[in-house]
């Protein structure tokens, strides 16, 4: 099945209260799950959620309390094989500080992407990233934070650079075995 199907038809309904950090870690007051959501999204020409433009073909966008807080977007590549992370992205939003402070949100948007792609219709079989030093996002920015989240969301999908084909890649299926 390919992303756009696989976006629609697969039901994430993650168990937020496992993602959550500490309330005296973050700063903040606990957090209220039930306010928490983990929006799937199809991307047509860039698509803008509130302040957040998105590239690819697929996103992920974990929302607090109807309002976006932050999220992913990745390509679908190879016929259906190959899916790319294009970017990570965080709203302007007062709750986007809430989600990054009270959520372990690189865990989670990589474990949903683990899901995605595992679902036995998914006819992906490797997520690829290119080289940190080649998004635009890491390069144009001051932030340490930025680079921080990529190496992060790397190392929560188990990715290894491939001096192959010059990315970060991970193996879902080998020969349609699931790997995860």
């Amino acid at each position: 099945m390919k992303l756009q199907e696989l976006i629609h038809k697969v039901e994430i309904k993650p168990n937020f209260e496992s993602y959550l950090r500490h309330s005296k870690d973050s700063g903040m007051k606990a957090m209220d799950v039930s306010k928490l959501e983990m929006e799937k999204f199809i991307i047509d020409n860039g698509q803008i959620l509130k302040s957040v433009l998105f590239i690819g073909d697929a996103g992920l966008m974990i929302n607090y309390k109807n309002k976006n807080g932050v999220g992913l977007s990745f390509s679908e590549q190879d016929d259906g094989e190959t899916w790319e992370i294009e970017s990570i992205k965080k709203a302007e939003s007062s709750k986007t500080m809430r989600v990054v402070k009270s959520v372990d949100w690189r865990r989670l948007l990589a474990d949903t992407m683990k899901t995605l792609s595992s679902n036995p219709e998914s006819e992906v079989k490797r997520i690829i990233l290119k080289p940190l030093h080649n998004i635009s996002e890491v390069v144009e920015s001051k932030h340490e934070r930025v680079i921080h989240n990529y190496q992060d969301l790397v190392n929560q999908l188990n990715m290894q650079f491939s001096e192959d084909i010059n990315k970060f890649i991970v193996e879902i299926r080998k020969n349609s075995l699931k790997v995860f």
